[in-house]
């Protein structure tokens, strides 16, 4: 029985996509992933938000083909796999763990909302009767199996 080494990622990319192709022909794209967690403090009873910075590489002609959506502030959805690197350097030993994406699909663009029913400024529609910013709290609307991409087609991971 083989072992499993898969990851998904959905986040916002840091800065626009890079692509490098190495003296044998091999594409590699390098993508900037920030990812947010919303958690509830429970010192404060207050909703926080902490974001982590992820390095990806994304090899091969999926990653030249469509580099052009993997645009700064682009939410994307990463399948990817761990790979560790080990070397030897000077008499001392490193290695390292990458992420390695098997599959990238890009969703919503910048400046696109989250939620359809929540205005541009914050706040919810006249017709529900609300006047104040919507509430600060986690949008547990975005969680797989339930993705879909930005023309509304389910997303199959």
């Amino acid at each position: 029985m083989s072992d499993l080494n898969v990851l998904y990622l959905q986040g916002r990319l840091t800065k626009d996509a890079s692509l490098n192709t190495l003296s044998n022909g091999s594409a590699v794209a390098t993508l900037s992933l920030a990812v947010n967690k919303d958690y509830l403090d429970s010192s404060t009873n207050e909703w926080k938000k902490i974001t982590n910075f992820f390095d990806i590489s994304y090899w091969g002609e999926s990653a030249k083909k469509n580099l052009s959506e993997y645009t700064k502030g682009r939410e994307v959805l990463v399948e990817a796999e761990l790979k560790t690197s080990s070397w030897e350097k000077d008499g001392k030993k490193f290695s390292r763990v990458e992420i390695r994406a098997t599959r990238v699909r890009a969703l919503r663009r910048p400046g696109e909302g989250k939620r359809a029913n929540v205005a541009a400024n914050g706040t919810q529609p006249a017709s529900q009767g609300y006047s104040s910013p919507a509430p600060e709290a986690p949008d547990f609307d975005d969680v797989p199996p339930e993705m879909y991409d930005e023309n509304g087609e389910r997303i199959p991971f």
